[in-house]
Order: C-alpha cells, then structure tokens, then sequence
C-alpha cells in the first residue's frame, strides 16, 4: 500500500464530493473532466466529483504515453499546464517525465521552457502532487496541496489548494503560502472539508519528506534518471 494521505485519511471518499460555490461554470466544464452542474437549494453549483474506484486513472498499458497536466485555481482559472510522459505505475501511484526544453503554461498563459527536467508523482485519491528535481535545481522536492486527480483522454487535472511544501537540496524543508491558502479560503469560500484535507496533507508531507518516507527519500530516483539525459 502506498504510504501516507492514501492511507492516512487524506482521500476522496467514495460517493462523495466536494461542491464548489461560487464559480463560473465554463473554465470548470472546459477543463475539469470531473466537474458537474448541480441542483441544491435552487442555486446551481459546481461539483468536482472525485470518487474512489471510478477508472479515472491512467490505464498505463494501452493508454496514452503523453499525458498533459493541467492545474487549475480554485475559481477555475488556469494555474500551469505542460506535457508529460508517462513513465509509469507503482504503489505510490502514477509517474510523469518533464524533459528539459519542455514547453509549459504557467501563471495562467505565460509561455515558458523547462530548463531542468522532473518526474510528476500524482498519487491516486490523494490532496497533494509531488514534484522531483533535476540538479542543479536547488529545491529538489515541490509538492502542491492539491484536490485528488481526475483522468480523462490523455489529461489529468488537480485544482491547486495554494499551500506547498518544499525539500531544499540540503534539507531544508519549509511549509509555503499560508497566507495565500487563508486569503483564498475566505475569497473562495472553501469548504470546512477542502481546508481539512489540505492542512492535514501538508503536515503529513512536512514530515514526510525529511523523515525516509519513500518515495521521498530515494524511491523517486530512477523515475528521474529516465528524463534526466534527455531533452524535449
């Protein structure tokens, strides 16, 4: 079994979902796959439905080999999106490889390069997605608090919860945008649910990644040699 928040509690429980309100329906229902219309109490909201069990990972054999990852904000606003190759499974859940010189959609629609490569560890019905540095990145873990992925037709997307942590490359390991995650809680209106989930996985990574919880410690390795000697 795979360790932490997808044993821990941190998961999207099946026949549950997390509603959000307010919010437009168009970029939600343009790129969420999981994302619905709802009827409650006469108003329309929206509905990120992330069930346990619903075949919505990457089917690996047979499925598609590159994957475009898509974060979106709260609101449903674009964050970042890029393509990845797909690596491969484990028990930790799905492997993505970024090569240097890929191109990616950040802040939105700011065009960029990856200059160093990174494997995406997307972990199934888990509030948080991990990212594995290349040297001579100086942060060599980045993992976002995130809503349980969601996978449809070669995309797989996650709704960005602000809070980050992140491992240094001489081990220093910090908890990042606290303030952002109280503003946009307010601003947004997150539901009690959605705040628990995301506080509770961004202490179990903050002690995750500096206590050899793989794959935090050394499991993540040879995914990255994969992409390390290669470029887009």
């Amino acid at each position: 079994m795979s360790p932490g928040p997808a044993d821990g509690g941190h998961v999207a429980r099946p026949g549950r979902a997390v509603v959000v309100s307010p919010g437009p329906a168009g970029p939600w229902s343009a790129y969420h796959p999981g994302v619905g219309r709802a009827e409650r109490d006469g108003s329309d909201e929206l509905v990120i439905v992330a069930r346990c069990g619903e075949g919505r990972e990457n089917p690996g054999m047979g499925g598609p080999t590159v994957i475009q990852v898509v974060f979106l904000k709260y609101d449903g606003r674009p964050h970042r999106s890029y393509p990845a190759r797909f690596l491969g499974t484990d028990e930790n859940g799905t492997w993505l490889g970024v090569v240097a010189g890929t191109p990616a959609r950040v802040d939105g629609d700011r065009e960029t390069l990856r200059e160093e490569p990174y494997v995406l560890l997307v972990p199934r019905n888990s509030w948080w997605t991990a990212m594995f540095n290349a040297p001579p990145r100086r942060t060599e873990v980045y993992c976002d608090i995130t809503t349980p992925a969601t996978w449809s037709d070669g995309q797989v997307t996650v709704v960005d919860l602000d809070l980050d942590v992140r491992r240094r490359r001489w081990g220093e390991i910090e908890r990042l945008d606290e303030v952002e995650f109280q503003e946009h809680r307010v601003r947004y209106g997150y539901p009690d649910e959605v705040v628990a989930e995301a506080t509770a996985a961004s202490l179990w990574l903050a002690k995750a990644l500096g206590d050899g919880t793989e794959p935090f410690a050394t499991g993540f390795r040879p995914w990255l040699a994969q992409v390390s000697d290669r470029t887009h």
